[in-house]
């Protein structure tokens, strides 16, 4: 087994490469699903604010339920579906099939179409997701090394954001004008790229299997986990970091071409200097959170995203190069946003297998998964409901009142600063550090050579994180 004090063998930059490989796919996925098709279904394709919203809002929540049924089946699961990679290749055909619909729907679609759809693509991302993760969290038990796993899953995620953002900047000059040729490249783009990055993992990352599969986990198990106070304080870190990102990211488009009066180009070149950015800071992020802890790093990061949106709010409208240069500070945190919780959980999975004795990575993941998908799914249905009440419109054109562009402001600034000033404030004092996730490891060792590792019969409600 690795060793946790950071002298653990490294794992291989092939297989990391290649466990990051389905993140360049499924990160081109989830860029248009949060800034452009929210935007292009309702400006494009004729569909209503109010109808995208519900339709994107309570997909998402309905989503939410699948996480803990896909991760407790995970962890149960024996034979073939004992298999992380199995679960991976079972949500190949469901995200390919749904981009396809979702990507190149026809105008004037209805909202019971685009839900059903949103329906399948969630299902197979989360699937995914949460496949990927597991084989990631199994690659190494070191504490450093779990922030190098995860600093090349996000690479892969800024690698296919960046594939998928070019591609407004390359097709400006093709009657783009609202998206109705760059959201179908963007779904091009996903099915070409997702069988080819699925088989990379098949091809180059150990399998993760149960040698002897857990007893079968239920809802019961998910919100007994709850009862580890380093899960609780990461979901709720997850779950706020995720409405901070996913409330400007649902506006972004209407504040800059509005409020900024930037074009879609330069809207794009805003993004792409960002993510260009957060990829060259992942070892960065890494190296600090070595020295600091992975929660201190974490913190420093929200905190390092709120002065981003506070030089934003300073640069003039029209000022297109003073504003990449303001808007790409919040690029230098992001890495470490995404990252560094996923890092922390695959940690907090070696803290509940010593406890309770049994494996729940997959559970935990979808955890943590499913409470960003809280974060996002509010973004979008509330941000848009409130702008709609406040008379706002998205047409080609529309004149809209001094109200409405106050909101659509209000919106974009003041909610993520809040939201992660108080994640800085939850996650500083997390109680899974480096010395303890190292005793963590000590003890698993010795109780994976005894086969007494925690009590299947103990009741997780009264287990607490040292």
């Amino acid at each position: 087994m690795a060793r946790a004090d950071g002298e653990a063998a490294r794992v291989p930059r092939g297989v990391l490469a290649a466990v990051a490989a389905p993140s360049v796919p499924l990160a081109a996925l989830t860029l248009p699903l949060a800034i452009y098709l929210p935007e292009y279904y309702s400006n494009a394709l004729g569909f209503s604010l109010a109808g995208v919203a519900a339709a994107f809002m309570i997909v998402r929540l309905v989503d939410i339920a699948f996480d803990p049924l896909v991760g407790a089946a995970m962890d149960s699961a024996g034979g073939v579906l004992g298999s992380r990679k199995t679960w991976l290749a079972l949500s190949a055909p469901l995200i390919l099939l749904a981009t396809w619909q979702i990507f190149f729907a026809k105008p004037h679609g209805t909202v019971a179409f685009l839900s059903f759809w949103l329906v399948v693509l969630y299902a197979g991302y989360s699937i995914a997701v949460l496949s990927q993760l597991a084989i990631g969290a199994h690659l190494s038990q070191s504490y450093v090394e779990r922030s190098r796993v995860y600093a090349w899953w996000q690479g892969g995620n800024v690698a296919g954001q960046l594939l998928a953002q070019m591609l407004p900047i390359m097709l400006s000059g093709a009657g783009d004008v609202r998206g109705s040729v760059s959201v179908p490249a963007m779904g091009w783009l996903i099915i070409v790229m997702t069988p080819i990055a699925f088989a990379l993992t098949f091809a180059f990352t150990p399998d993760v299997r149960h040698a002897e599969p857990p007893r079968r986990a239920g809802l019961r198990d998910y919100w007994r986990l709850l009862g580890f106070e380093t899960v609780r304080r990461l979901i709720v870190v997850d779950l706020l970091l995720g409405l901070s990102f996913g409330i400007p990211s649902a506006v972004l488009m209407f504040f800059f071409t509005i409020v900024k009066q930037l074009d879609r180009a330069h809207i794009a070149v805003l993004v792409i200097s960002y993510l260009l950015l957060s990829i060259t800071t992942g070892p960065f992020w890494t190296g600090l959170s070595s020295r600091i802890g992975k929660h201190r790093s974490l913190a420093c990061a929200t905190l390092l995203f709120t002065i981003s949106f506070g030089l934003v709010w300073l640069v003039p409208p029209g000022k297109a190069w003073l504003m990449t240069a303001a808007y790409s500070v919040g690029g230098l945190a992001y890495a470490a946003i995404t990252l560094l919780p996923r890092a922390m959980m695959a940690d907090v999975s070696d803290e509940v297998r010593l406890r309770t004795g049994e494996d729940r990575t997959a559970l935990l993941f979808a955890l943590l998964v499913g409470t960003y998908k809280v974060g996002s799914a509010l973004s979008v249905g509330v941000v848009f409901w409130m702008l709609d009440f406040a008379g706002f419109s998205a047409g080609a054109g529309a004149q809209n009142s001094k109200v409405a562009l106050t909101v659509l402001e209000m919106i974009y600034f003041l909610p993520p600063i809040i939201l992660c000033v108080i994640s800085a404030l939850i996650i500083w004092r997390f109680p899974l550090t480096a010395a303890r996730h190292a005793e963590i490891q000590g003890q698993l060792e010795n109780c994976d050579q005894t086969a007494r590792c925690g009590s299947r019969s103990s009741s997780m409600f009264n287990l607490r994180s040292s």
